[in-house]
C-alpha cells in the first residue's frame, strides 16, 4: 500500500509544470528569438523583444560600452518591450536584450541602432535646393532639403512663395534669399525678393529689386547681398539685354533697403556667369556677352571700394555659360579648417546663344578650380561623369565633399542625379549620390551656415 502511494505522488510531481525541476529544465531551454528597435526619435526609442518561455526580460543599453544602464520590462512574458528615453540625439545606442535566465557573453551580443538627428543640425549642414525648371519645362515650386551626413532628403521642405528659374539664391544671417530669374511663366523678369527662415518654416516679401533680373551673380559679402550683370529680358524668343553697364545692386536685409552703386572700373558685361564671394571679393567667371558668345575669362568686383580688382584672373580652359559655381569656404569650427580656399566650376554650355533661355545647348562635364592669390590660378579637376548644363553645386564641410545636383543633358532635359567629390584632392573620383526628388536645371545649391 505504501508503494502504490508514493508511485501516485511521483507521478502527480512529474507531471506538474510548477515544480522545481520543470521550471529548471525551462530556464536551461529559455533564449532569446529575435529583437527590434521601433519609434525612434531624437531622444527615444522603443526596443521590443521575444523569450522562448515566459520570463522576466532586461536590456543593457548604453552610448558607450552598451552596459551603462538597465532598464526591465513589465511582468513574466514571452513579449517584451522597454521605451527609452533621454537618449542623446544623432548617437548610436548599442544595447542587448536579455530572457532573465539567459546566460550568453553580453560583450558579444550588442547591436546598435541611431537616434534621430535634430532637425536644427540638419539645417545648419543640409543643403537646399530652390528654384529650376523641371519635367514639362515647368517652374519648380518644392524646396529640397538634402542632409549630407546621411545622404537622405527631406522632400518639399517648403514651396517658394513665387516659383522662379536662374534666379539669384543665397545665404545670410541664418536665412535664405531668393532675388529675381524667371517667373513661372518662363517668359517674365522678376524684381520678387523673398526670404526664407528655415527654422521657422516661414517666406516674408522684402524690398524688390530696382529693376528685373535674371542670371545675374549674386554673393554674400559682410552685412550686404550685391547683384552683379545678368540680364534685364528674357523669354523662349529673346535675346539677352543689359542691366545699366557698371551698375551693381546692393541690398542690406538687416533694413531690407537697396542701392544703386555705379563701379568707377568696368564690370565684365554678361549673363550666366559663375562666381561667388572670397575675403570680400567678388569672383565673376565666364558667361556669355549679350551677343551670345561664350567667354573663359574672368573677373572680380570689390563691395569695399566699389571697382572691379586690379591684377589678373586666369582664364578658365572652357568658354562656356550656365555653369553651376560656388566658394569652398572652410572657418576654424569645421573639421578641416585648413584646407584652400577656392571656387570650382562645374558643367555649363559651351554653344554660343542669345535667347534666354537658350534654345539650344552643348553641355559640359567641365570642373575646374580657381585658386585665389596673387595670379588666381586655375586648374583642371576630374571632369564630372556626365555632361550637364545649369546644374547646382554647394559643399559639405562635415564630409568635405562638393556636390553637383542635377542640370539638364539637352534642352529642357532636366535631371535629378546627384554627384560628390572629395576636397581633399583635385585628383579624385566623382561618386554617386542618392537622387533628388525632382529633375531640374537653372536652380541653386544653398547652404545657411556660410
Amino acid at each position: 500500500m505504501q508503494f502504490k502511494y508514493y508511485l501516485l505522488l511521483l507521478l502527480i510531481l512529474l507531471r506538474c509544470d510548477n515544480t522545481p525541476i520543470s521550471s529548471g529544465a525551462k530556464a536551461d531551454e529559455l533564449k532569446l528569438l529575435f529583437y527590434n528597435v521601433r519609434n525612434i526619435t531624437t531622444t527615444t526609442a522603443t526596443v521590443l523583444w521575444a523569450c522562448s518561455s515566459p520570463s522576466q526580460g532586461y536590456l543593457l543599453y548604453g552610448a558607450g560600452n552598451g552596459a551603462e544602464n538597465t532598464a526591465f520590462s513589465i511582468g513574466k512574458n514571452k513579449n517584451h518591450f522597454v521605451n527609452l528615453s533621454g537618449l542623446p540625439s544623432a548617437t548610436t545606442i548599442k544595447f542587448t536584450a536579455f530572457c532573465k535566465s539567459d546566460a550568453r557573453t553580453v560583450s558579444t551580443y550588442f547591436t546598435n541602432f541611431a537616434t534621430a538627428t535634430t532637425l536644427n543640425a540638419v539645417i545648419n549642414r543640409g543643403i537646399f535646393i530652390i528654384g529650376g525648371v523641371g519635367n514639362a519645362n515647368t517652374a519648380v515650386s518644392q524646396v529640397d532639403l538634402y542632409d549630407p551626413d546621411t545622404d537622405t532628403w527631406t522632400a518639399n521642405y517648403t514651396s517658394l512663395p513665387t516659383p522662379r528659374v536662374y534666379a539669384g539664391v543665397v545665404s545670410y544671417g541664418g536665412k535664405i534669399y531668393v532675388i529675381g530669374g524667371l517667373d513661372s511663366t518662363l517668359r517674365t523678369v522678376s524684381n520678387a525678393v523673398e526670404e526664407f527662415n528655415p527654422n521657422t518654416g516661414t517666406w516674408r516679401t522684402m524690398a524688390s529689386m530696382p529693376l528685373p533680373i535674371v542670371g545675374a551673380v549674386v554673393s554674400t559679402v559682410g552685412t550686404s547681398i550685391y547683384v552683379v550683370a545678368g540680364s534685364i529680358s528674357g523669354g523662349s524668343t529673346t535675346a539677352i539685354s543689359t542691366p545699366p553697364l557698371n551698375t551693381v545692386y546692393q541690398f542690406t536685409p538687416d533694413t531690407n533697403t537697396w542701392t544703386t552703386l555705379t563701379s568707377s572700373s568696368t564690370i565684365l558685361p554678361r549673363a550666366d556667369m559663375g562666381g561667388c564671394a572670397l575675403n570680400g571679393t567678388i569672383f565673376l567667371v565666364t558667361g556669355r556677352t549679350y551677343a551670345g558668345v561664350s567667354q573663359n575669362t574672368s573677373g572680380a568686383y570689390i563691395p569695399s571700394t566699389n571697382t572691379v580688382a586690379s591684377g589678373t584672373v586666369s582664364s578658365f580652359n572652357q568658354t562656356k555659360h550656365g555653369a553651376a559655381s560656388a566658394c569652398y569656404r572652410p572657418i576654424s569650427t569645421d573639421p578641416f579648417p585648413n584646407d584652400a580656399q577656392v571656387l570650382v566650376l562645374v558643367g555649363g554650355s559651351t554653344l554660343n546663344n542669345v535667347y534666354y533661355p537658350p534654345d539650344s545647348m552643348t553641355a559640359s562635364n567641365g570642373f575646374e578650380v580657381l585658386v585665389p592669390g596673387s595670379t588666381n590660378t586655375v586648374t583642371q579637376g576630374t571632369v564630372l561623369p556626365v555632361n550637364l548644363y545649369y546644374p547646382a553645386v554647394e559643399f559639405s564641410y562635415s564630409k568635405r565633399n562638393a556636390y553637383v545636383f542635377g542640370g539638364a543633358s539637352s534642352v529642357n532635359a532636366p535631371t535629378q542625379d546627384v554627384y560628390y567629390y572629395s576636397m581633399a584632392s583635385t585628383g579624385g573620383i566623382w561618386t554617386k549620390a542618392t537622387q533628388m526628388p525632382v529633375p531640374r536645371f537653372g536652380h541653386k545649391a544653398v547652404i545657411v551656415s556660410r
